[in-house]
């Protein structure tokens, strides 16, 4: 009764529902760029291609993105932008390989700055005015097996990739746990997305099969890993974002790694599509999604990219207003 009841009200939200905001992606260049949902609008973000060592990463729930530029052997060169008109508000010198996660404890310049060096972060991450480059401090991050975000309150947000073990920090940098996801059997943390309000986590979990493809789904939870839920039930589907509302989860759909080429290799990467689509976040074992073709609760997202409209997207970064 309970997953009829489900699926009845995710039909009903879901039917003429629109989707608002504006998607952040990567184009055939790899240059940033913006577009509505439905792709019919849309504009280049960046003049310059972002490589391996250039990337961008949200802040402030959404309302700010940290761009990264690779500019000298130690270094990066970060640029502040504000997300709804996508204007340069600061720049700012980091180590290469740096998370940036923020703003913290109420300050809207202060973050967290954790840099990698090969696969350690010795354990520590800098608290920093990362607008004045001031250092304030520093703050224990148990190891590079925790991923660290920031909530929208500004407490910082640990999820441990092995157990699932979740903990947040104030400004006094002590932990304190409030829970833990509940792993799939077989299955490994993958990605991991908080949403816009701070009170659910999407996330991807997955494993590689017997024939070595890597296949994996999206899970939601609350925000201290409790009342767990899979979203999708096809192990083709990978890297949550959530929708400015947070009524929909988007997830990337790829095919490519899940087929086998002519010489028997799985996941070649030569034959099927990778797309984005949304569900409503009350769906739950969504399935059945076929590139191409209409499905009663998925829907595909487009963007506008290289001025053709409707186009596919296989690099989704960003949904925000």
């Amino acid at each position: 009764m309970r997953a009829a009841a489900l699926l009845a009200l995710c039909l009903l939200s879901h039917q003429g529902a629109t989707a608002q905001g504006q998607l952040l992606f990567l184009d055939a260049y790899k240059h940033l760029s913006g577009s509505t949902p439905d792709g019919k609008s849309g504009q280049e973000l960046t003049p310059f291609a972002l490589g391996d060592k250039e990337g961008l990463q949200m802040l402030a729930a959404g309302r700010k993105y940290a761009l990264f530029r690779h500019t000298s052997k130690d270094r990066d060169t970060v640029f502040i932008h504000d997300t709804a008109t996508h204007q340069l508000e600061y720049t700012q010198e980091v180590p290469v390989n740096t998370d940036i996660a923020g703003p913290l404890f109420g300050d809207p310049d202060t973050f967290m700055l954790r840099t990698f060096v090969g696969a350690t972060d010795k354990n520590s991450a800098f608290i920093v005015k990362l607008r004045a480059g001031k250092l304030l401090g520093t703050i224990s991050t148990q190891g590079f097996k925790d991923s660290i975000r920031a909530l929208p309150d500004g407490r910082l947000y640990r999820i441990n990739d092995d157990s699932g073990r979740i903990a947040v920090a104030a400004a006094d940098g002590g932990w304190r746990d409030i829970g833990a996801l509940q792993i799939p059997p077989r299955l490994k943390i993958s990605d991991w997305r908080i949403s816009h309000r701070g009170d659910k986590l999407a996330i991807m979990y997955g494993s590689v099969d017997s024939g070595g493809v890597y296949r994996s789904d999206i899970w939601v939870a609350n925000i201290d890993g409790s009342g767990q839920y899979r979203l999708t039930s096809q192990w083709d589907m990978m890297y949550p974002r959530w929708s400015p509302d947070d009524r929909y989860v988007a997830f990337q759909f790829d095919t490519t790694s899940s087929l086998i080429n002519p010489a028997g290799l799985g996941g070649a990467g030569l034959y099927g599509h990778c797309s984005y689509w949304y569900a409503p976040v009350e769906a739950s074992n969504v399935s059945g999604i076929s590139y191409g073709k209409a499905h009663p609760i998925a829907r595909q997202m487009y963007v506008k990219k290289s001025g053709r409209e409707m186009a596919d997207t296989c690099t989704l970064l960003a949904w925000e207003h």
